[in-house]
């Protein structure tokens, strides 16, 4: 990806990044891994720079910053009786709340982070977690999801070492649960809460071990020859500096048939 700006202060900038899948079917599950890797930032450019524009630069990096290939997951997903599954492992919790139809699309809609999710949400990176899914054609689902609340990146030297060691100092839970209601393909809207438990300092100083919460929604509607979509959300105002969001999106409905 080639990204240019207009403040001579910031360099133009290329990068790349590398999405590979593999997956085995088994009698009654999915097991799936997941490579990333991505190419080292380069200071003053525009994807270090401007890192929110381009939510894939740097999207795989070691401990010293460079560039790398990595398993970003490694997951199981059990299928339990109609409609619930069960996923464990290294999960991406960005993938199962807060889900989008045109948004949440980082390959063929955008590519900046706030777009495709929400900031107010303090998702772990690639984490150890689980998560329970009930869902229906038409009518309600919901989501539960527990994980380790910091994931590969979150951690100084983004090694597997510090992934796996959970109980370290300053580390938590990270617990979401969502509720969904839809009408296929007319219309979708799901609400949700999440909680950080890691030790966060206070934006005023005065805090040290203080935990991250919010709640969000989402709703998606189809009308005519287009696809509407409203996303908000909020945290606590007290430790997050995204504590207020709002994001609207319109898309063809070609794009809803596909996702």
């Amino acid at each position: 990806m080639g990204q240019a700006s207009r403040d001579s202060a910031i360099d133009n900038d290329v990068t790349l990044s590398i999405d590979y899948t593999m997956s085995w079917k088994t009698k009654q599950g999915l097991w799936t891994v997941y490579l990333e890797g991505a190419t080292t930032p380069r200071v003053g450019r525009v994807g270090d720079t401007l890192n929110e524009i381009n939510g894939d630069a740097g999207s795989a990096l070691n401990g010293d910053g460079k560039g790398r290939v990595q398993i970003s997951e490694l997951k199981y997903m059990h299928k339990l009786d109609a409609g619930k599954k069960w996923i464990v492992g290294l999960i991406d919790t960005r993938a199962y709340v807060d889900s989008a139809r045109i948004m949440n699309d980082e390959t063929h809609s955008f590519i900046s982070g706030p777009f495709v999710n929400n900031p107010t949400i303090e998702f772990p990176d690639y984490t150890l977690g689980s998560v329970l899914k009930w869902d229906s054609a038409s009518g309600p689902s919901f989501i539960f999801l527990v994980s380790s609340s910091h994931g590969l990146a979150d951690n100084p030297d983004r090694d597997y070492k510090q992934l796996f060691d959970v109980s370290a100092s300053g580390k938590g839970v990270f617990v979401a649960a969502e509720a969904a209601w839809k009408k296929q393909p007319k219309w979708r809207v799901s609400f949700g809460a999440w909680y950080h438990g890691g030790d966060h300092t206070s934006l005023s100083g005065t805090g040290t071990d203080l935990a991250n919460y919010g709640a969000y929604s989402v709703a998606t509607i189809r009308r005519d020859a287009h696809t509407y979509e409203a996303r908000f959300g909020i945290a606590r105002d007290k430790v997050s500096q995204a504590a207020a969001f709002v994001a609207l999106a319109d898309s063809p409905c070609t794009a809803y048939q596909k996702t």
